[in-house]
């Protein structure tokens, strides 16, 4: 599984838009707010605020079980628009 998050205010803020994947792969092209194909809506997207930091995230599944599940962060970004 893998999960591209958008979070306002950096790491672990409130989420501003989210999907996932039952698979670890993403298919381009990833835009806010659209879905791409493959990939679930989990969190609807927000209106970017102007002047606000944002931080993008990339998780990827490494293992575990139903109870216990290891993601990793493989990508982070940091924007203000």
């Amino acid at each position: 599984m893998g999960e591209i998050s958008v979070d306002s205010g950096g790491f672990g803020g409130p989420a501003a838009w989210m999907v996932s994947s039952d698979s670890n792969r993403v298919s381009p092209p990833v835009r806010y707010g659209q879905v791409s194909a493959g990939m679930q809506l989990t969190s609807s997207p927000q209106p970017l605020a102007r002047g606000t930091l944002y931080t993008v995230s990339v998780w990827r599944w490494v293992s575990g079980t139903p109870n216990s599940a290891e993601y990793h962060r493989v990508g982070v970004a940091s924007f203000v628009p």
